[in-house]
């Protein structure tokens, strides 16, 4: 029961190593990498309903009575236009206290660890495919029968944290990925006289922005220059969503920074929890070795090699059979969706959410944000109550002393988390309604053929674009990451395996060894695309592509002190 509760998870955390990135649980898929999965409503939700508060119901009625059309600004700060008074300091405080993980008042003071999304996103049959794929690969590393068909040998428990933790790291690395593959990268020359990497996004950019980055890594130095880039880009994507979008040009680019940071810190608990999981696993083993105990499973089996599981290649996930059938059925319902919705309204509906199903769904998100923002700005208003914001958020005690050692340096710190939030809020509450609307239909929709042709219409292209843009992200992030430095000490090194198992399995080939880069239908990298990114990533993997890695239990572990210096950090 636990191993199949275990494999369950480790199968959940490679299908979202290979599609999340960046945004949240409820908009699955913050690569920008599209699914026609539509968003519902989580019925694991683990907080109540803000909305079943009768003064919260009341100020909601209140606000739709007088024609609002931003309800939870209305509900939440009251509208002087009409009228309407913002929601009572108290009501607020109960909407604080609902925000925790559970009923224990001990953890009222719960930020970080608190998933307030009341939404998620249904599977596809595409992505039940997946699923199934990931399952059968997975069990093939981690399960071996016997030639008698009654014992099978599995993998040691501690194998499974460990995947889990480089699963963590691989969904972080591909969510930052995702951002930096759509941006625009150039060097300029600052006040200073200094040269700095500069960094732009614009929606309409972004599909010519990831070819353009795709075709630099095989240039002569292309992948180093890349590697430079991205690490540049990681660094500031946090600047990116604090800055908010006052300048309307810089909004997408906010916006979508705002989702990644959301979604990094997300994944920062689970890494932080996991950390601690193998660490204990580590002071077990050290008292069995110490008292002469043996630790492990019957049968356990000793060559399991944590990267060979975690490193998929871009022609893994979107070539196999699985796939590629599931996406061409997603089609075809798709497109008979678009021109015959009345006669297939049951399977087609799957795809869409209710009007006013979508509207409830964001007003309770967006209020959950903004209870949140509410609570720590709040909570951090003392000393101590900043300290325990900052310890949940991963920070060591040696690191928390330094960043409050003054009063201005903790003025300073407060005024940052603030204005942080604030603008994650506006973004992810932006985004969850841009996902949201583009599934929502009201009755009257669904009785009009043009605006059902329309939709589905788009969905269909979403489709079409999702399996490139899967190979797109998964080839960048495997090549640049094979240049990205990981682990510590006497374990640093580069994650090379990711690189090597790339080059020699990608989805973006050259046909007949010097052909068109990803096919008639595909973006065009150039003739020689492939060829030239193994001539020019020799360095890095000795001139050779092997499918394995070269030694047992090796991982591509990002660490928490990592993600919190180097990119999620308050400097």
């Amino acid at each position: 029961m636990k191993i199949t509760l275990l494999l369950t998870i480790l199968i959940s955390f490679q299908q979202f190593a290979l599609m999340a990135a960046g945004t949240p649980a409820a908009v699955e898929g913050g690569a920008e990498v599209e699914s026609v999965g539509v968003i519902e409503e989580d019925s694991n939700d683990k907080i109540e309903k803000l909305l079943s508060i009768p003064a919260v119901a009341a100020k909601k009625a209140e606000c739709e009575n007088k024609g609002v059309s931003n309800l939870d600004k209305c509900i939440w700060d009251g509208d002087p236009t009409n009228n309407i008074a913002p929601l009572s300091d108290k009501v607020k405080e109960e909407v604080s206290k609902k925000l925790t993980m559970g009923e224990d008042e001990d953890e009222a003071s719960n930020f970080q660890s608190v998933d307030i999304d009341n939404t998620k996103q249904k599977k596809t049959n595409t992505q039940q495919k997946l699923e199934e794929y990931l399952k059968k690969r997975l069990e093939g590393y981690l399960y071996k029968d016997k030639a008698d068909g009654k014992v099978r040998d599995i993998a040691d428990h501690q194998i499974f944290h460990r995947i889990q933790q480089s699963e963590i790291s691989k969904s972080i690395i591909n969510s930052i990925s995702s951002y930096c593959m759509d941006a625009k990268f150039s060097t300029v020359t600052n006040t200073q006289g200094k040269q700095e990497i500069k960094i732009d996004m614009d929606e309409a950019d972004v599909k010519d922005n990831r070819v353009n980055n795709i075709k630099a890594l095989s240039q002569a130095n292309g992948a180093q220059n890349m590697e430079k880039y991205w690490s540049s880009c990681a660094s500031q994507i946090p600047n990116f969503c604090q800055k908010g979008s006052a300048d309307s040009s810089q909004s997408y680019k906010s916006q979508r920074a705002c989702e990644v940071v959301s979604y990094l810190k997300g994944k920062r608990q689970e890494l932080k929890i996991n950390e601690e999981i193998n660490k204990q696993w580590d002071k077990i083993a050290d008292r069995a070795s110490s008292d002469g105990i043996a630790v492990g499973n019957l049968n356990a089996m000793e060559d399991v090699k944590v990267d060979d599981i975690v490193n998929i290649t871009s022609n893994e996930a979107t070539g196999n059979d699985e796939y590629k059938d599931a996406i061409g059925e997603e089609g075809k319902i798709l497109a008979e969706c678009k021109t015959n919705y009345a006669a297939k309204k049951a399977e087609c509906d799957r795809y869409l959410v209710d009007s006013k199903e979508s509207e409830k769904l964001a007003t309770e998100y967006a209020l959950r944000m903004r209870g949140m923002e509410d609570k720590i700005e709040k909570n951090t208003q003392s000393d101590e109550g900043l300290k325990d914001y900052l310890k949940e958020e991963g920070y060591s005690q040696e690191k928390i002393e330094s960043l409050t050692s003054d009063q201005n340096k903790i003025q300073a710190l407060r005024d940052k988390i603030k204005k942080r939030y604030a603008n994650e809020r506006e973004a992810m509450i932006q985004s969850m309604k841009d996902k949201l609307n583009k599934r929502s239909v009201s009755q009257a929709d669904k009785a009009d053929p043009t605006i059902m042709q329309g939709k589905f219409d788009s969905l269909e292209k979403e489709l079409k674009e999702e399996s490139t843009h899967y190979k797109q992200l998964l080839h960048f992030s495997n090549i640049v990451s094979g240049y990205l430095s990981v682990g510590s000490g006497a374990n640093a090194g580069k994650n090379t395996i990711a690189l090597r198992r790339e080059l020699g399995d990608s989805a973006i080939t050259s046909s007949g060894g010097r052909g068109t880069a990803s096919g008639p239908s595909g973006p065009d990298y150039g003739a020689t695309y492939l060829d030239d990114l193994k001539d020019n990533t020799k360095a890095e993997t000795g001139g050779s592509q092997p499918t394995d890695s070269n030694g047992a239990n090796s991982a591509t572990n990002l660490e928490l002190d990592t993600l919190n210096d180097q990119i999620l950090n308050y400097d």
